[in-house]
């Protein structure tokens, strides 16, 4: 069996890939109008639910994920996943509304929040059993090199455009809780998102499938216990267990404590979100460049350190209203900015280092161990925690008033710094130091070229992509080269040949590789640029597809080729091109070739190559 499908034409993929991201959208807008906007906890509030209670909706959402196993299986005996997948995400989708009406249907106020809960795990179990066979059908999508650069953008148009949605709702649902409708208003909100999320999924219809092999000879408890017997990968496993169980210690909380003890209106919670939203916009790009350039490792380490400081935000809060909101709306941007590391790193490790055959069940282990687990444990401790701690360790001091809340994000300070050794052991291919991927992080020129990276892969004029391109061969940053690489297939001729110069300036072997590549494409029409770009590169790829394309007959290439050979200076192409030499009758060819040859033989003058090659045009010339 084939490790990788058959993939798809560029055109057809970006194409493709629009789709997704449209239909992403609308899943987000779902999730966000539904779930995780706060208008849900200003309701729930409403219906008197207490830290315990968002703990335990927590706990079940988590404990859910159980059920990305039964996913896995599913995916692994199944023929076609895009059928099976839209049914029960629709049927997902639906069935939201049954805890939408749930204040209409009971009046007591502990059966009607055991109901919510109930029907949390229902919802959440059919979309986790849903997830690994969309995962595994885009992976199969996907090409392997730049996975994560197409889920950051996509990342980043769905943020951007749910940021405007989150604004949308906030103002909407404002309108309601001024007067005092907060169960009609999300009710009306959550519909809205009901019918969006339902568009989502139909809008897959028109997405490819790619061929997939159902594993039917192995029996299922093998595949279940396959991502533990696999040494390089049971330690991410580990990392993604204890870092979730520190994580939702305190992550659940922050939006009760904001409305709640902070007393904020659900409209200005919402707007905090905004400015998550905005910082996740700016980092999608920028986190997706550096996992593709430089591994998920150095990033889980930096991400692992910077996800320590949220909850220490919320504790440090200064008492004085007037400072409250500027220093949240900062922390909310940076937070946002790690979250966008947070989402695409583990994302990428569980779809590129894992084996397409089983891929599934990896990911459904995963999710399992360290969200069903890990964050179901967590929630259920923290909630109860808070609301006895709240009874008699409230400690006020110089005007700050510590809750249970406090005390919870407190252990999430200490727990989420015990990740830190955990993230050094997790090992991948590539081999970059920690210092060598913060010396590129903090770097201007990586800021630079993120910016040109998403002008050259989104701009719809050409003359502004050709000008990105221009402008990131000037910068020479390594986190250019993979964008580079895919717009060696852009539908510009242009454009083309401007990505294929800038990969001969800034030169590696991955570059190398790829104009390798292009240059006996026979519908790139760029053959004498990457010709030309592989003698600035050098290196034994690029003297292999040289030497390779001596044997073409288009003057233009092999006037490129033997320029290229000449300037690698490589004695390896002295016969080649000795040979070539006298199979040629185009004059002006042949003196290239000896130009070539005076530069890789270091002789002082041309007649020296002449007289060695015996030439009859010696004399002439």
């Amino acid at each position: 069996m084939k490790e990788d499908p058959q993939p798809i034409s560029h055109s057809d993929l970006m194409r493709v890939w629009r789709i997704v991201s449209w239909a992403g959208l609308l899943g987000s807008l779902y999730g966000l109008l539904c779930i995780l906007g706060a208008p849900r906890v200003k309701w729930l509030t409403e219906l008197g639910a207490t830290a315990f209670d968002f703990g335990l909706i927590a706990a079940a959402g988590a404990l859910a994920l159980a059920f990305q196993i039964v996913g896995a299986f599913l995916t692994n005996r199944v023929r076609r996943r895009k059928l099976p997948w839209m049914i029960i995400t629709i049927l997902h989708r639906v069935l939201y509304s049954a805890i939408v009406v749930a204040p209409f249907l009971f009046a007591d106020e502990r059966l009607r929040m055991w109901w919510i809960v109930a029907f949390v795990l229902i919802h959440d179990a059919l979309a986790h059993t849903g997830a690994p066979l969309w995962f595994s059908w885009m992976a199969d999508l996907l090409p392997r090199d730049s996975m994560n650069l197409f889920w950051a953008r996509r990342q980043r148009f769905i943020t951007a455009l749910t940021t405007v949605g989150m604004v949308a709702m906030a103002l909407g649902f404002e309108w309601f809780e001024r007067r005092g409708l907060v169960s009609l208003g999300y009710t009306l909100i959550a519909s809205v998102g009901i019918i969006l999320g339902v568009i989502d999924i139909l809008m897959f219809h028109w997405v490819p499938e790619p061929p997939h092999e159902p594993l039917r000879e192995q029996e299922f408890l093998r595949h279940l216990l396959e991502p533990m017997r696999d040494r390089r990968f049971r330690s991410f496993v580990i990392f993604m267990a204890y870092w979730n169980f520190a994580i939702f210690i305190a992550a659940p909380f922050f939006n009760p404590f904001m409305i709640e003890d902070l007393k904020m209106s659900a409209l200005t919670v919402q707007l905090l979100g905004v400015a998550s939203s905005v910082g996740m916009v700016v980092g999608s790009n920028f986190w997706g460049l550096l996992c593709d350039t430089y591994g998920f490792r150095p990033a889980l380490q930096v991400l692992a350190v910077g996800k320590i400081f949220a909850p220490l935000y919320f504790i440090m809060l200064p008492a004085d209203s007037r400072l409250l909101l500027p220093c949240l709306v900062v922390f909310m941007v940076i937070d946002g900015f790690l979250n966008a590391g947070t989402t695409l790193a583990p994302q990428g490790v569980l779809l590129k280092a894992t084996p397409r055959r089983n891929r599934t069940m990896y990911i459904a282990v995963v999710n399992f161990l360290s969200i069903g687990l890990g964050a179901t444990v967590a929630s259920l401790l923290a909630g109860k925690l808070i609301d006895w701690l709240n009874t008699w360790a409230i400690v006020e001091t110089h005007g700050y008033r510590l809750r249970g809340y406090h005390w919870a994000f407190l252990l999430s300070i200490v727990l989420r710094a015990a990740a830190i050794p955990l993230a050094n052991r997790f090992e991948e291919d590539r081999h970059t130091s920690l210092s060598n991927f913060l010396r590129v992080m903090l770097s201007w020129r990586s800021v630079a070229a993120t910016v040109l990276v998403g002008i050259l892969h989104s701009a719809q004029n050409e003359a502004r992509r050709v000008w990105a391109a221009t402008r990131l061969a000037g910068l020479r940053s390594p986190l250019a080269i993979i964008p580079l690489i895919m717009a060696l297939q852009d539908r510009s001729l242009t454009v083309r040949r401007a990505a294929a110069d800038a990969l001969g300036k800034i030169g590696t072997d991955a570059a190398a590789e790829a104009l390798a590549q292009a240059l006996f494409d026979p519908k790139s029409r760029i053959h004498a640029r990457a010709a030309l770009a592989l003698g600035q590169i050098g290196g034994p790829e690029s003297l292999r597809a040289l030497l390779q394309a001596l044997r073409t007959s288009d003057p233009r290439v092999l006037r490129a080729t033997i320029a290229s050979l000449g300037r690698l200076r490589d004695t390896a192409a002295l016969v080649p091109l000795i040979c070539l030499y006298h199979d040629l009758d185009d004059e002006a060819l042949k003196e290239r070739i000896a130009h070539a040859l005076k530069r890789i033989a270091a002789l002082e003058s041309l007649q020296e190559v002449y007289s060695a090659l015996g030439s009859p045009a010696i004399e002439k010339r």
